[in-house]
């Protein structure tokens, strides 16, 4: 975790990814809990390790060059709001915002 939660922000998973010969890539599913971000930004890793059996590697290696070198491969995932979610919010606090002050300035010589 960096800034997003597991349970919180996303479903925490882990398991074991096989590659058959001549497999260059695979698919991890990571479920993401909508929680109505609006404005922020949460992040988190999915940390590929080696298995402990080093006869499963097969002659696999990860690149030297990325994060986590040759013992593992870091990938860091970043969850951010949706922009069109963020207009139409933004659109109707607007709205709501003049709706108040337009309340407000009518009632004002109201007398209790």
């Amino acid at each position: 975790d960096i800034t997003a939660m597991a349970g919180t922000d996303y479903e925490d998973t882990e398991g074991e990814l096989v590659f058959e010969n001549t497999e260059m890539s695979a698919l991890i599913k990571v479920q993401i809990k909508a929680l109505g971000r609006y404005d922020r930004e949460s992040q988190f890793r999915l940390i590929l390790s080696w298995p402990e059996d080093d006869k499963l590697r097969g002659g696999a290696k990860f690149n030297p060059e990325t994060d986590g070198g040759e013992d593992a491969c870091i990938l860091t995932v970043v969850i951010v709001g949706d922009r069109r979610t963020k207009e139409r919010v933004d659109k109707v606090q607007r709205i709501l915002d003049r709706t108040l002050e337009r309340s407000m300035i009518g009632t004002s010589h109201w007398t209790e």
